[in-house]
């Protein structure tokens, strides 16, 4: 979640083409400006994110995790 204009478009554009240089079918860069779509406090927005992020979802059906010793 990073913006897409600005200060921050550096860092948004260097992401995108390292994820899409991977080539990896497991991994999807979604783009999404927490700050220009959920202005003003429309949290509802973020329905936005949730939508294009259950597209790939139904795609993986699993979680993985790992809990390492403190």
């Amino acid at each position: 979640m990073v913006n897409q204009k600005g200060s921050e478009k550096p860092l948004e554009q260097a992401f995108a083409k390292m994820v899409s240089g991977m080539s990896n079918n497991m991994l999807n860069y979604i783009p999404f400006d927490f700050h220009k779509e959920c202005s003003h406090m429309r949290w509802d927005r973020l329905q936005i994110l949730v939508d294009a992020v259950a597209e790939t979802q139904e795609e993986y059906r699993y979680l993985s995790s790992s809990l390492e010793e403190l």
